[in-house]
Formats: structure tokens, sequence, C-alpha cells
């Protein structure tokens, strides 16, 4: 299975763990950050969009900085929430959300759905690998339904693009 990490540089920790979670599980992961450093505007897009269609799930950091009294949420993890929104083969169904426990899910933008959103400890990094197991586990549970909707969206579909776009690659 192949993971797209989604948060803010400075997130290390949440991007650390999913990391070893997935290297544990032989799952592939990708932070676009450290894969595309060097690109730029358009050709960065490409590749970003690239790699979300690509990836089979989407494990998502939303925690916000504080600047005074006002909360700010990470521009590059907030686009790729709206390219997510905007895919029709995915959506929110194939990402799974998380804060830190800084973050209040009243301060987090209003179009994140705060009930998904999970909160972590940066003190307890076995806690946020749990959480992550369990997504990934949840997510794999739960593809035979996904495949029901997409074929009651999209009509027959090859058993290849199924597997493509439920299970990932066969």
């Amino acid at each position: 299975m192949k993971i797209f990490i989604s948060a803010p540089k400075d997130k290390k920790f949440f991007i650390e763990c999913v990391e070893a979670v997935a290297k544990a599980r032989n799952d592939e992961w990708i932070y676009c950050p450290d894969r595309f450093r060097k690109l730029k505007d358009l050709q960065l897009l490409k590749e970003v969009i690239r790699e979300l269609t690509d990836a089979h799930i989407v494990l998502m950091d939303l925690s916000m900085k504080k600047f005074g009294d006002e909360w700010y949420p990470n521009s590059g993890v907030m686009i790729e929430f709206g390219l997510l929104m905007k895919d029709t083969t995915k959506g929110l169904g194939f990402v799974y959300m998380f804060c830190d426990d800084k973050t209040k899910r009243d301060n987090l933008p209003p179009m994140v759905p705060r009930v998904k959103v999970q909160q972590y400890s940066e003190n307890h990094p076995e806690a946020l690998k749990q959480m992550v197991s369990k997504a990934l586990e949840e997510f794999l549970r739960e593809s035979p339904e996904r495949e029901r909707k997409l074929l009651e969206v999209y009509g027959a579909t090859t058993t290849l693009v199924k597997q493509q776009i439920v299970y990932g690659n066969p």
C-alpha cells in the first residue's frame, strides 16, 4: 500500500511515526517536501497531484500554529486537502486526519470535519504509531465497501482499474 504523508515540515514527530509504521508493515510512503524539494510552482503542484492520485491512503497532520492570538493552518497541507476535496475517486474517504494536542479542534478551518481529526501528543510516540496502524487497518478492512460505492458511481470497470483505485497496484 502507498501512503501519502501530508504534514507541515516542522512536524517531524508525525512524519517519523508514520514512516516507522509504514516501514514495519512493508508499505511505501511519500512525503513530497522531501522528494520534490527543488521543484517550484506548477512543476511541484503536478508532482503532488500525481502522488496524491497514486497513493492509496493519505495521513494528514492538520496541526496549526499560533501567532499572537490567531491560529493558522499550514498552507501546503490545506492545498493538499483542497486537491483531495476535488478528487472524485478519493475524497475524504481516503484521508485520516490528525493534529497535535496543542491544536484545538474548534480552531481548525471550517471545511475540516473536526470530529474525524484525532489528536496526538508528541510525548507519546507509541500512541501515535498505534493510531496510525489502526487507521491503516481500518482503511484495508473498509476497502470492499469503497469498491462497491465506486462501482455504483462509475459503473462496471475492469478488475485492474478497481484494484488500482481501491487496493493499489496488483
